[in-house]
């Protein structure tokens, strides 16, 4: 056994039993220790951003119809002062009709594990507007541009941003951090604002250069990164369908200088696109991307954008601020893509010269050398895949923003054919899809994400005579699955909000949770706080009366899949319709036996909230929840639509059963509903990472409601019926998604915190107490052959959490101890002084905290290799006569 080792491990035990003999005062005591698992994220993707070059379709019409801009995004207040810095446009008018644009943009989002996709895009190209006249009054305008546009997509931490920060010059740093403004607004700005939306800005202008030109540039791209290039075009005719009256609506309404349109009119866009994915330390991903759409869209828009700090440099354009009440898009378009994707092994010299001559756009070397399984063995590079696809798709937006509040809806269902063509032959399926984003924003906790997506294939055999394709489907040992997926990630949930995300996911999954636990809204203690306060106050005086807020836990993410066998879902179709409607108003919480004859017999209730679908429909326009008001419209289309998915043989009618039965307002009721109607158990899993913010100021209760939350991390919960395993038109689609934002999921074995044990030493003949870390990493020998460090956060834990308040972060190599198997599996041992003559370079607020009193929240992350950081772990204590006590 390691001596050094075994003495570290004495002296530590001795001056943890020697400090013990103080006593252990009111849980205080000299060592504190907390175990780690590792946070698992759902498959699906992280989140969905825009990842074309063209601008948003309702934008284009509305410009082009003469009326004003509104901004498309969910934009906080800090997006509007700060985080818009990087957005830019700079315009060139050659004339009335011709304009030349160049646009950087930046989008960052987290991931829910502690890290944060950044999203680059540079975009050039001319512009045509085109009056063509009018018709009946109302003003009709042509529209054309084209874009070359480049992209950067990133993983960052703020790990790595130390990490980059210490080997980087004085000065590129002092500039990557805005001259010091950067670490000054993440200070003093509320939770909501992301320091990454402003960080490197000099990488940020570079986006046009950073595409790699050769293969050796390929393998220098940090693991984790896509980055594209390509070409992109659109045209359109826009018609503002209420014309000049709209200043007279203006002025009636008393709008103000919001401005008010209705723009709509036909699209067509096309795009193609080559990207190169950095997967492992010799290997490349390559897709090559063509997409074209033909379409119309109508828009309803009331607001304005109001130029922030446009005066203080001439040439800067400022910061944009948004009002906008009302955004309302509907689309309808036929897409049509082709993706191409091969992988490349950079370590074999045909594969180096493949890839060069792929990256300018020619891939008919990679064709070649992946013909053939022996050939692409021998060379390195291996086709994986061709997918073509044809889909008819209806989308629909419904925002409103107010500076400090803001909300947004996106949907869009599709449904259509695509071939999956490999070295091995075709696959053709039959597939339809629903997506639903829900974002809700405010100015002090960020933005809450709530994802669902439905996904259906059938595989078919695919016929074409005289045109005209005929389909036949084919039989396989395995069902198909009806594929639902559930994601919710809230990085500032309250109780409230907790209790709402678990009742949406007993409902999509119908499982019990039993291992979720039910946390009251109000901690006990705090409530009777309150009441005694409150009993000693004049009731009629309302300057007195306040609420008590529920209380706040911390970071939580979730996930659900649910796979519902195409047989499970044909006997339901087949079931009696009063069968049907007594789930059915179960599953929403109504009088199920009521409802069972009510909707059959067409009895008043049942025609008054069928109206009522087509009375809220002002309210959807200002993404506003309308409650269960659409409950029999959408009870009788998913009722039609099970009846058809039962009876009808022709792949095509059944497909349309699928997309009418995806299409719904309510996801979670209507699982609930088929669970309730399946007559076997339908498999579903659900997932949990949550992050207490513990406090030193919360009361017992309160610290007793977030201990609750936090033992949920890492739980996952499925049914006893077997997951099924993905088809291959399913393969095909995950890997697609590895090039969008947030949709690559690292495989490398990055180092992970598993065990952090803070204690409190002493070194005579020095009496100073010291801080000292240590870390148990997995790992095996070999891989501590190179330096293991340890990236350190220390933020202050008080009352007032509006600001990160952070005291010092560094990146520091580790001592190594020895190793440890105790649990299973390897692991390596680590020590770093916190504090005292080795500790981190600023630790004056620790030796404050031993000889008064302190709180700290503790952050760490290790690594590896450079840009090889395990996820960030937290750790809350606080500090009172030389003792520790974790929060």
């Amino acid at each position: 056994m390691n001596t050094k080792f075994v003495l570290s491990s004495l002296l530590f035990l001795l001056t943890s039993q020697t400090s013990q003999a103080q006593g252990d005062l009111g849980g205080y005591r000299p060592t504190i220790s907390r175990e780690f698992l590792k946070e698992q994220s759902s498959s699906a993707s992280g989140f969905e951003i825009l990842n074309r070059s063209i601008q948003n379709h309702a934008i284009a019409n509305s410009l082009a119809a003469n009326a004003g801009e509104i901004n498309r995004t969910v934009e906080s207040l800090m997006q509007s002062l700060f985080y818009s810095i990087m957005d830019q446009r700079a315009t060139l008018t050659v004339s009335d009709t011709l304009k030349g644009g160049v646009d950087y943009q930046r989008v960052v989002q987290a991931t829910g594990i502690g890290t944060y996709v950044v999203f680059d895009k540079f975009r050039i190209g001319p512009e045509i507007i085109e009056p063509l006249g009018n018709i009946k009054g109302l003003p009709l305008t042509f529209r054309d541009q084209n874009k070359l546009f480049l992209t950067n997509v990133s993983y960052r931490s703020d790990a790595q941003r130390k990490a980059n920060a210490q080997t980087r010059s004085g000065w590129r740093e002092w500039a990557n951090n805005w001259f010091g403004a950067l670490p000054f607004l993440t200070r003093i700005l509320p939770p909501s604002f992301n320091p990454e939306e402003l960080y490197d800005p000099i990488s940020y202008l570079g986006t046009p250069f950073l595409f790699p030109k050769n293969a050796e540039q390929a393998l220098q791209m940090p693991l984790g990164t896509v980055r594209s290039y390509g070409l992109a075009g659109s045209a359109g005719a826009g018609i503002d369908a209420i014309g000049r009256t709209a200043k007279d609506i203006q002025e009636s309404l008393n709008l103000g200088d919001l401005q008010f349109s209705i723009p709509f009119g036909p699209i067509l866009e096309s795009e193609h696109q080559i990207s190169i994915l950095h997967t492992r330390d010799d290997e490349v991903w390559l897709a090559v991307s063509e997409i074209r759409q033909l379409g119309a869209v109508f828009d309803v828009q009331l607001g304005k954008r109001y130029p922030i700090f446009k005066t203080l440099v001439g040439w800067w354009t400022g910061s944009i601020a948004t009002i906008a009440p009302i955004d309302y898009e509907i689309e309808r378009s036929k897409i049509m893509q082709k993706d191409d994707l091969f992988t490349f092994d950079l370590s074999k010299k045909d594969a180096r010269d493949a890839l060069n001559k792929a990256l300018n756009g020619d891939v008919s070397m990679a064709k070649s050398m992946s013909s053939h399984e022996v050939q692409a063995q021998e060379s390195g590079v291996h086709f994986q895949f061709r997918r073509n696809s044809v889909r008819g798709e209806d989308s629909s937006r419904h925002a409103r923003s107010f500076f400090v509040a803001q909300s947004q809806k996106r949907a869009r269902v599709n449904d259509g054919e695509s071939i999956v063509t490999e070295n091995d032959g075709d696959t053709v399926t039959l597939e339809a899809e629903h997506a639903i984003q829900n974002r809700d924003w405010n100015v002090l906790t960020g933005v809450e994400t709530v994802d669902v997506n439905f996904r259906f294939g059938l595989p078919v055999l695919k016929k074409v005579q005289d045109g005209k394709s005929f389909y036949k489907i084919i039989e396989t040992p395995e069902p198909n699955y009806l594929v639902a997926n559930l994601r919710i990630i809230d990085r500032f949930q309250d109780t409230r909000d907790y209790a709402k995300s678990i009742k949406m996911l007993r409902e999509f999954s119908s499982l019990k949770l039993e291992q979720a636990p039910t946390l009251p809204i109000y901690a006990k203690d705090r409530e009777e706080k309150f009441l005694r306060e409150q009993a000693f106050l004049n009731p009629m005086d309302n300057t007195f009366q306040k609420d008590v807020p529920p209380t706040h836990l911390g970071r939580f993410e979730a996930y659900a899949h649910v796979y519902i066998n195409q047989n499970t879902l044909k006997n339901i179709g087949r079931l009696d319709p009063a069968a049907f409607w007594r789930a059915y108003a179960q599953a929403f919480g109504y009088d199920h036996d009521y409802w069972s004859k009510a909707a059959e017999d067409k009895t008043m209730p049942y025609y008054f909230n069928w109206l009522g679908s087509y009375a809220v429909m002002p309210l959807r326009l200002v993404n506003m929840d309308s409650g269960f008001s659409d409950y029999v419209y959408e009870g009788q289309g998913i009722k039609q639509a099970l009846e058809v998915i039962a009876n009808e043989t022709k792949p095509e009618e059944i497909l349309k059963g699928y997309r009418a039965l995806m299409d719904t307002n309510h996801p979670a009721e209507l699982l609930h509903a088929l669970n309730i109607l399946a007559p076997v158990e339908i498999p579903a899993v659900v997932g949990f990472t949550t992050s207490p913010d513990n406090n030193k100021n919360d009361t017992p209760d309160t610290t007793i409601v977030k201990k609750a939350f936090g033992r949920l991390n890492n739980r996952k919960i499925q049914t006893q019926a077997r997951i099924p395993v993905l088809k291959r038109n399913q393969s095909a689609e995950e890997k697609l998604a590895a090039f969008t934002p947030g949709g690559y999921h690292d495989e490398s074995d990055s180092p992970d915190l598993r065990v952090m044990t803070l204690s409190v030493r002493t070194v005579p003949p020095d009496p100073t107490p010291r801080l000292l870390a240590r870390v148990e990493v997995t790992g095996t020998d070999e891989d501590r052959q190179g330096t293991m460090q340890g990236y350190v956060r220390v933020e202050e834990n008080g009352p007032l959490q509006l600001g990160r308040f952070v005291l010092n972060e560094e990146v520091r190599d580790m001592r190594y101890i020895g190793r440890s198997s105790e649990k299973g599996e390897g692991s390596l041992i680590y020590e770093l002084d916190l504090s005292g003559p080795n500790g981190l370079s600023k630790s004056d607020f620790f030796d404050k905290a031993f000889k008064e009193k302190g709180a700290f929240n503790l952050y760490f992350s290790v690594s590896n290799h450079e840009d090889n950081w395990g996820q960030e772990q937290k750790i809350s204590f606080d500090i009172q006569n030389g003792l520790l006590k974790e929060l």
